[in-house]
């Protein structure tokens, strides 16, 4: 394998992962953005809610850019299927170890986005492959603002769902003391021996109660 085609997987491997760290800061900045400027009340719930319809398709519409990027770096080195799919994986494996080691994430949140982010990524450098092809790619980039439009319009008339789900747990204490917990509780100071909080599962720490009146925070 020649320097240039080993500089051009790098550089797919780099861009891929700068362009996902970049859209990451970009929705910290526009939730922070209502705060700074100071946006009245009624703008701020109308803010968040266009936030909120451009964040869910997100998890599909950054991965795939992700995987785009890659993929124009790649162009034109000659790398069969199983060669997109070996530098995808690595790529892919980046992302979850540098949000370990650099932004201290939870693994277990890594575990659950990491399928999201190989799947909808490599379709990103699928459908990069496609467009990059030197005779159509001026044809083909026209297909992205499309794309992205029907995305966002998804988000838009995606409908919530309600759903009741009822739990017990058996405490063999009186309800008078069960209540104090229940309402607030003393820091806990033991650390938690479940194996899921050891990869990252939050665990509580403590919880305070403004006082005992309707609408306290607590």
């Amino acid at each position: 394998m020649t320097g240039g085609r080993w500089l051009r997987i790098i550089l797919g491997l780099v861009a891929a992962n700068i362009v996902g760290v970049a859209f990451c800061f970009a929705f910290v900045l526009l939730f922070q953005f209502p705060d700074r400027v100071g946006l009245p009340s009624r703008a701020q719930q109308w803010f968040y809610g266009f936030a909120i319809m451009a964040i869910w398709p997100s998890l599909v519409l950054v991965p795939m850019a992700m995987g785009t990027a890659a993929a124009y770096f790649w162009r034109g080195i000659s790398l069969s299927l199983w060669e997109y799919l070996l530098w995808w994986i690595v790529t892919s494996l980046i992302s979850p170890f540098g949000a370990y080691f650099v932004f201290k994430e939870g693994a277990v949140c890594l575990l659950i986005g990491f399928p999201i982010l190989f799947v909808c990524g490599f379709a990103g450098v699928l459908l990069g492959r496609l467009l990059f092809k030197a005779k159509t790619a001026t044809i083909n980039l026209s297909v992205l603002p499309v794309l992205l439009i029907a995305t966002l319009a998804e988000g838009k008339m995606r409908q919530d769902q309600r759903h009741v789900v009822e739990d017990r747990i058996l405490i063999k204490a009186p309800a008078s003391e069960v209540w104090n917990y229940v309402v607030s509780f003393p820091s806990i100071d033991i650390a938690p021996n479940y194996w899921l909080n050891a990869v990252g599962l939050p665990s509580p720490l403590a919880t305070t109660c403004q006082g005992a009146f309707v609408g306290a925070a607590r």
